[in-house]
């Protein structure tokens, strides 16, 4: 009986009739409306997941999770709306899961992750071609066109958090999708536009915004649960599976369409027609094999154009980018863990404690595989070469601290790690960095860990001057949040009125219901009239001292922050002043010129000198006139008691 296989044409024909058949399938599950219909949250993010003109869910992530479901036999119904209704949907458990969402902790208390991460992505700043904003600093003053409840905006590394660390006022414009972030740009409602890599890479041609050097926090990309789904586990863990499978195989479709990811005219569900055609009359021709190796050869050739466009890009992204970024090699720490992991080892910040020289082991198997121009400006070295000969000897016990840190979030299963250091350029300067990177949960993903380093030298160093300066001074430090009443003082605040921490509440009325009554009536109308006008203010009370006596406060303060959305004041901040001495030798002088204002003559300038010995308890005292400004007249001299 002859095969199926040996008849071409039949062989297309029953293919065509499959995948027909899978089609309809796919269409009918996506419409379905019982109970074992997973609902999958969609919103326009491409090319990771997006509903095309054609009204058919699309993007790298939609067309991965639909080829896992029909593995598994699922039934999908896809909801598309905006982001920000997406994530309060899934918090709701009005979805299943979301496709394509950045993983953070203040998310992972919300939502469930998957372990497997899908893609890695992070965030660049899009300005005008002619535009002077070259670094984050530039941002000062300028209107920046942001998506609403984005992560590169909210997150904890996020531009919101950038801008408050480095005292940046910007005033932050929401748009409901990136392309309304990039036509902002374009039509001059805002002078910069804050978008992901893949978006930005991928779209970004389509305006005239160019991307700028400044990059913000890498990020893993996964699909998030809704912990109200009664199926969010099962879930995690087949997709998980099945996602280790694909990754594994470089041959399987999930690289397939990586490779492909900014070609989005190319179909990977289904081959083109004409493939068919060509095979069809190639096998009607006896010519197929020389036809298929022809196909075969001029595909590779387009798929390796198509890589080596992608590799320009990320080059060209990488090389000119002020922050410093590189990828390193750290398989053969993540190797020693798992071994560890397989001994039985569950606690590692004891078994480092036993065992502190493995710290140092370790951190030198840390391999640098490739650097962009501002890490070696950081290092001040001129190669990758001289940068990975320099490296060891860059470490202090700063950097031994965070990557000890670091070892024991990857054994939490931490996704992204974020900490400070403390490190030496080549020539022997102390640097201050913060470094941040995704967490590698495969030896794959180990072997090229991409590295975020922010120099923040300067920026210590003024937090510093700050800091001595008010303790020069003997200055309280305050800062009101005036949404909450939250209210965060330092020891010196704490000092002046004799509290411990323990006594304080961080709250507004730590400070008000210590005002003395007699004040408090004048100084919180006050106070609040100037938040409400925007100026600063210095004023002078009497606070309760934990030993029940009362402190003469001199405070200074104003409003240092404002919504953005509505220019209301959200944060004041201020000084406390301890002026009790001053207070009291002020009352002292006019309680002395009270008694001598009925002396008159001679003996008024004499008894004033003695009162002032008195008081002061002092040997002597000298009363003088000033004459035009550079003559002192001796009025009254009083020595030892003559």
């Amino acid at each position: 009986m002859p095969s199926w296989t040996s008849n071409p044409l039949k062989s297309i024909l029953l293919l065509v009739t499959l995948s027909f058949l899978a089609l309809s399938a796919t269409g009918l599950a996506e419409n379905s409306h019982n109970d074992g219909t997973l609902r999958v949250g969609l919103y326009h993010n491409p090319p990771l997941v997006s509903l095309g003109q054609d009204g058919k869910p699309k993007g790298f992530f939609v067309e991965n999770f639909a080829h896992i479901a029909a593995l598994e036999h699922w039934q999908i119904r896809y909801i598309d709306d905006n982001w920000g209704n997406q994530l309060q949907r899934l918090k709701d458990g009005r979805l299943d899961l979301l496709l394509a969402v950045a993983v953070s902790p203040q998310r992972s208390q919300d939502l469930l992750f998957n372990e497997e991460t899908v893609i890695t992505n992070w965030a660049q700043i899009f300005v005008p071609s002619q535009s002077p904003i070259k670094s984050i600093p530039d941002l000062n003053g300028r209107r920046i066109a942001v998506l609403d409840h984005d992560i590169y905006l909210v997150g904890d590394n996020g531009l919101e958090n950038i801008c408050r660390s480095f005292a940046i006022d910007c005033q932050l414009k929401r748009y409901p999708s990136y392309e309304r972030v990039l036509k902002a740009v374009d039509r001059g409602e805002a002078d910069a536009g804050l978008v992901n890599r893949l978006f930005g890479a991928l779209y970004g041609p389509n305006y005239s915004a160019v991307p700028s050097p400044i990059v913000l926090m890498p990020t893993d990309i996964r699909i998030a649960f809704s912990r109200k789904s009664p199926q969010a586990e099962q879930l995690k863990a087949v997709i998980d599976e099945q996602l280790k499978q694909m990754k594994s195989d470089d041959f399987s479709f999930y690289h397939k369409r990586l490779r492909t990811l900014f070609d989005p005219a190319k179909s990977t569900t289904a081959q083109p027609r004409w493939t068919y055609e060509v095979v069809a009359a190639s096998l009607l021709l006896a010519l197929g094999l020389i036809g298929l190796i022809y196909t075969l050869k001029w595909r590779i050739r387009r798929q390796t154009q198509a890589l080596a466009l992608s590799e320009s890009r990320y080059r060209g992204f990488f090389d000119g980018v002020v922050i410093a970024l590189w990828e390193g090699d750290s398989s053969r720490v993540l190797e020693q863990l798992q071994q560890l992991a397989k001994d039985g080892v569950t606690d590692l910040d004891d078994y480092l404690t036993r065992h502190p020289e493995y710290l140092s082991v370790w951190l030198r198997q840390i391999r640098i595989v490739t650097a962009n121009p501002a890490t070696l400006k950081l290092f001040e070295v001129d190669s990758i070469k001289e940068l990975q000969h320099w490296m060891p000897l860059a470490l202090t016990p700063s950097a031994y601290r965070t990557f000890r840190r670091a070892l024991l979030e990857v054994q939490q299963g931490k996704s992204v790690f974020s900490g400070e250091m403390d490190l030496l350029s080549h020539d022997h300067r102390p640097i201050r960095v913060s470094i941040s990177f995704p967490i590698s949960r495969s030896l794959e993903q180990a072997h090229r860990v991409p590295v975020c380093m922010l120099d923040v030298t300067h920026q210590r160093q003024t937090e510093l001057q700050l800091t001595q300066v008010l303790q020069g001074a003997s200055l309280g430090f305050w800062d009101w949040n005036l949404v909450n009443d939250e209210l965060i003082v330092d020891d010196r605040w704490r000092e002046m009125l004799g509290l411990e921490g323990a006594a304080l509440q961080q709250h507004f009325s730590d400070w008000s219901e210590r005002i003395h009554p007699d004040d408090k009536a004048l100084i919180l109308p006050a106070i609040k009239e100037h938040i409400e006008q925007g100026t600063s203010y210095t004023l002078e009370f009497r606070m309760q001292h934990a030993e029940d006596h009362w402190v003469w406060i001199e405070c200074a303060g104003g409003v240092v922050e404002y919504d953005p959305t509505n220019n209301q004041p959200i944060r004041a901040c201020g000084t406390h002043q301890d002026i009790t001495e001053r207070k009291h030798a002020e009352a002292t002088l006019h309680t002395l010129m009270r008694s001598m204002v009925s002396i008159a003559g001679e003996d008024f300038y004499l008894n004033v000198a003695r009162e002032l010995c008195r008081w002061f308890d002092a040997d002597g005292a000298n009363i003088g006139e000033l004459i035009d400004g550079n003559r002192i007249v001796s009025l009254a001299t009083l020595v030892d008691g003559k």
